[in-house]
C-alpha cells in the first residue's frame, strides 16, 4: 500500500501527513537560514518540530471536523480551508503571546465584573 493512501484512511493519518509536509517545508526554510547564519541549529530544530506539530494537529482536527460535517466536494474544500486556517491562526497567535509575555493568552474579566463578583 502506498503511504499517501494509507495515511488518508484515518484522521490521525491525515494529521501525520500534514506534519510530514509541514516538517519538510520548515526544513527547507531553516536550511537556508542556517546556511546564512541567521538561526542556530537548536532554533532550527525547534522550529521544524513546532511547525510539524502544529500543522499535524491542525490537519487532523480539520479533517476530523470536515468528515463529521460531511457535504459536497466544494463545500468540504471550503470548510477545510476555513477551519485549517483558523486553527493555525489561533495556534500561531497563542504561541506569539506566550513568547512575548511568558503567559498563556487568557483574557481576564474586566474590573467591573471582578468587583461585582466580590459583592
Amino acid at each position: 500500500m502506498e503511504l499517501g493512501a494509507y495515511l488518508a484512511e484515518s484522521t490521525a493519518g491525515m494529521g501525520v501527513l500534514g506534519a510530514i509536509v509541514a516538517g519538510t517545508n520548515a526544513t527547507a526554510k531553516n536550511a537556508e537560514l542556517l546556511r546564512v547564519g541567521a538561526i542556530s541549529e537548536t532554533d532550527a530544530v525547534l522550529d521544524i518540530g513546532m511547525e510539524a506539530l502544529k500543522n499535524g494537529v491542525a490537519t487532523a482536527l480539520t479533517f476530523g471536523t470536515v468528515a463529521a460535517i460531511g457535504g459536497e466536494l466544494i463545500a468540504s474544500i471550503g470548510a477545510t480551508l476555513v477551519i485549517g486556517a483558523t486553527l493555525k491562526y489561533f495556534w500561531d497567535r497563542g504561541a506569539e503571546h506566550l513568547e512575548i509575555t511568558g503567559k498563556p493568552p487568557v483574557k481576564t474579566a474586566p474590573a467591573s465584573i471582578k468587583q461585582a463578583a466580590k459583592a
